[in-house]
């Protein structure tokens, strides 16, 4: 912050060559000056009369950026607080660093990650003591250098719904939106598993397995 007296002492004695413009950080306009001669003393008359309320707006200005800086700081304190919690929760169970950081963009203070069904494409399925989210990125989900993240309350999921071949499949979320759910793992419409906001394609795996069953104790924990 600028003191008025400290930047009128400068204008008296420097005033002539921007002096006063320089304490206040306007570099371009003080060179001006400096070059002019303070507009051949206009310039710096004018800034005499005026100076009291130019120290006061670039004391308002400063205060308003170390504000805004600090609120930045603080929510993203806030936003790695909650990624080591994340992490820390569901570290080997498949949770992407991707999809981690795209949930807990969504993520509020205190929200930690119970249950994880990995899926294919960079899907997943993440259930937290908040809610469900279903990150899907990239253009098989129809988010082309980017990322959908869609959240399910626990009242509007009423279970878990696997569907496998040999290899592939799908898991879904049964909720009133996914009636008529296209299953097949290949679909590219906008109700299959690769596009649908309730549902993931996957391969067979033991973290699949593993996933799907932790996803459904999570759920009826929440539903009991």
């Amino acid at each position: 912050m600028k003191s008025t007296k400290t930047a009128y002492v400068i204008w008296l004695l420097t005033g002539l060559l921007g002096g006063h413009r320089y304490y206040l950080g306007k570099w371009a306009t003080g060179l001006m000056m400096t070059c002019t001669v303070g507009g051949v003393g206009v310039w710096w008359l004018i800034d005499g009369l005026s100076l009291r309320k130019t120290v006061e707006d670039h004391n308002r200005v400063t205060e308003q950026t170390t504000l805004g800086l600090a609120r930045q700081e603080d929510v993203q304190r806030r936003r790695s607080a909650r990624l080591v919690t994340m992490w820390s929760q569901v570290a080997g169970n498949g949770l992407t660093q991707q999809a981690l950081d795209g949930i807990t963009d969504e993520a509020v203070d205190g929200e930690v990650a119970e249950a994880v069904v990995p899926g294919v494409h960079g899907q997943e399925i993440v259930a937290t003591n908040k809610r469900i989210y279903i990150y899907k990125p990239g253009f098989m989900a129809g988010a082309a250098g980017g990322a959908k993240v869609v959240t399910w309350d626990y009242r509007a999921v009423y279970g878990v719904q696997v569907e496998l071949g040999r290899v592939t499949g799908a898991v879904i979320l049964q909720t009133p939106a996914s009636k008529g759910t296209d299953t097949s793992y290949w679909s590219t419409d906008a109700d299959g598993p690769a596009k649908a906001s309730y549902a993931i394609p996957v391969v067979r795996s033991d973290a699949l397995a593993n996933g799907v069953r932790e996803l459904r104790s999570v759920l009826d924990a929440h539903q009991a």
